[in-house]
């Protein structure tokens, strides 16, 4: 007699190679919250903050705007 799919109940070897996974799983993203949080609020020297590029633009090595000529006329 087979047993229809709705029937069906795992079995113990299924069950725990489903723990398995979800372990593992449960560890990856553990470290990876771990890592964002480090970034996010470790220490200054560790912390990731996005470039501002207005933030560093003080026109330092920026290019001077070519001044206009002025006309000249021949008198």
């Amino acid at each position: 007699m087979e047993r229809s799919i709705a029937d069906k109940k795992p079995t113990y070897d299924e069950l725990l190679a489903q723990i398995a996974l979800l372990q593992s799983e449960n560890a990856y993203l553990k470290q990876e919250l771990d890592q964002i949080k480090r970034l996010i609020f470790g220490q200054r020297r560790e912390r990731f903050v996005p470039a501002d590029n207005n933030q560093l633009n003080m026109g330092i090595n920026s290019e001077q705007p070519a001044t206009p000529t002025r006309p000249t006329e021949e008198i």
